[in-house]
């Protein structure tokens, strides 16, 4: 008999209740940062180490009898049987009725025990990743060319938010190292301002269009799609011989202004994988694939598919992704921090941060558990920022040391990522070992603080919270295992709050109101009365603006 998918109650367990006696029991100096470092064998109690990650959280406000308590509470929610309910192929989303199976994008040697259904969907899976990595090469090797018969050098993403983030991320990460000739672009915005920057990059005649979308109604990749289809002709070429669609099996995938022919390729994602989930999809992959190079996105497939693994199979007390999303759990609830966040020393992950923004808040930033139970007094995600350093020492550093406190996620890198990390600095360090002087030294005083002799204005409080994920190199297996070591972290904390982490309603009620807008707009006539019986969603500060923006000036 299978576990039940989602916790209900979770406050109520007796893991919960031992919890928020030992966060009452912390303030002695006994149970302080600057005391708890000075613990025998704290790096031994506290490090863990999988995948080419290495998870440092000797610097967290925990005890062991605090880890031992966050791990039965695991336990008690049952969190990591849920988990593996996922990777069978169980529906876990089941607000929207769906299975999850991003997992199974990366698993290229069929691990996964998947159940029937699952498996007919993973087998439609696997070949749509091979028959995309098919296409790419045949662009790469200039078999697939343009309407004019030359080579393809740029290629345009056409989406937003899942469609683009985690692709965006990957390709920042790893293209300094393993790019191709290719250069790749991301149109999402309808503003205006990004398109004209795009096309003033791009060769028109030497351009790929990827469109991505699962329903093909979202409303900005409509818009540029259209613009683009605009700006082909105007240079005399056929847009559909430029064009590639991702999107689901059942969308109608009609691009606006595309001509009578047919268009260079379609590819499916299915339902099953979620925007936020999709960068090892084939929303991912194509892009990927082509910017990287498909023996370089095959390696990040195996790092990605090794994480999983590992999230799968370790036990609860040595499963790297599982801890972490337990003690963003105690930092969030029983320690009350409002926020963390994640800085990487790392400038080329600057990307990965708005993508873990996504991932981690549209998927745990809610109030309702499956079981339509509300969770007032468990609130489920905290705000999710960053900043790569040393750029992040200045600016939000100064009120992470002094003002109010937050958990920090540092992420580094054992070895130098490229060549000129080994040159040596004006202090007589490599650049590398400059990078790690600066994140020890963050780490450690926000922990120990300090305390001047003289100065109120130089007193640091210290009894910060961080931690550090190290990656043993910097390789596309040690990128795909971040990923996925983030992307299991988020699900299992949702788990343990008891919400479901694959649906984002949140986002539909804006989308529904901007309908009215927009219906107001072309309806406008500045000089005329706004009948406000035709806008139930406006508001009377909304028609103000309508007339403003109609007009291009504020109405009297």
């Amino acid at each position: 008999m299978n576990a039940p998918l989602f916790s209900d109650k979770q406050t109520n367990s007796p893991a919960w209740q031992r919890l928020s006696a030992l966060a009452a029991r912390l303030n002695p100096p006994e149970h302080l940062l600057a005391s708890l470092l000075e613990q025998d064998n704290r790096s031994a109690d506290f490090m863990r180490h999988a995948s080419g990650l290495a998870f440092d959280f000797t610097r967290q406000r925990i005890t062991r009898d605090v880890f031992h308590a966050l791990m039965q509470l695991a336990a008690e929610t049952g969190v990591h049987e849920r988990f593996q309910a996922l990777a069978r192929g169980e529906t876990v989303n089941t607000t929207e009725n769906r299975q999850v199976l991003h997992m199974v994008c990366r698993d290229q040697e069929g691990k996964l025990l998947l159940n029937p259904q699952a498996q007919s969907t993973a087998a439609r899976i696997h070949t749509e990743r091979e028959r995309i990595l098919s296409f790419a090469e045949s662009v790469i090797d200039e078999t697939v060319t343009g309407c004019t018969g030359k080579p393809f050098q740029d290629i345009v993403v056409i989406g937003i938010g899942g469609s683009h983030l985690g692709t965006r991320a990957i390709h920042a990460a790893l293209s300094p190292l393993f790019g191709t000739r290719f250069r790749l672009y991301f149109l999402t915005s309808v503003y205006g301002g990004q398109f004209h920057q795009v096309i003033q990059d791009v060769r028109p005649d030497q351009t790929l269009f990827i469109f991505i979308s699962k329903s093909f109604k979202t409303i900005e990749s409509i818009s540029n799609a259209g613009l683009v289809a605009e700006f082909m002709r105007s240079h005399g070429l056929s847009p559909e011989q430029h064009w590639v669609t991702i999107s689901n099996a059942n969308a109608h995938d009609r691009i606006p202004g595309d001509g009578a022919g047919d268009i260079l390729a379609r590819f499916i994602v299915e339902a099953s994988i979620g925007g936020r989930y999709s960068v090892t999809s084939t929303v991912g992959i194509l892009p990927l694939a082509l910017s990287l190079g498909v023996d370089t996105v095959r390696r990040f497939l195996r790092g990605c598919a090794d994480m999983d693994h590992h999230a799968l199979s370790a036990p609860a007390g040595r499963n790297l992704p599982l801890i972490s999303a337990m003690i963003s759990v105690w930092n969030n609830h029983f320690l009350g921090y409002p926020a963390v966040a994640v800085v990487p020393y790392l400038s080329i992950l600057r990307d990965f941060i708005s993508h873990l923004q996504q991932l981690y808040m549209e998927s745990n930033g809610k109030q309702i558990t499956n079981k339509a139970a509300g969770i007032s007094d468990a609130a489920s995600s905290v705000f999710l920022f960053g900043e790569v350093g040393t750029d992040a020492q200045h600016s939000f550093f100064q009120l992470a040391h002094q003002g109010r406190p937050l958990p920090i996620e540092f992420i580094g890198t054992l070895t130098p990522v490229f060549a000129s990390d080994q040159n040596l600095t004006s202090e007589g360090v490599t650049r590398h070992m400059e990078m790690w002087s600066n994140l020890l030294a963050q780490a450690d005083s926000l922990a120990l603080g300090f305390t001047h002799p003289s100065d109120p204005n130089r007193f640091y409080p210290g009894n910060r919270p961080s931690s550090i994920l190290t990656l043993d190199a910097y390789t596309p297996e040690t990128v795909g295992a971040l990923l996925s070591f983030y992307e299991a972290r988020t699900i299992f904390e949702g788990f343990v709050w008891g919400i479901n982490p694959f649906d984002q309603f949140g986002v539909e009620r804006g989308k529904t109101i901007a309908a009215d807008y927009r219906n107001a707009f072309k309806a406008m006539d500045p000089a005329a009365p706004l009948p406000a019986s035709s806008l139930p969603e406006i508001r009377t500060t909304g028609t103000d603006y309508i007339r403003a923006v109609s007009a291009g000036a504020w109405q009297k």
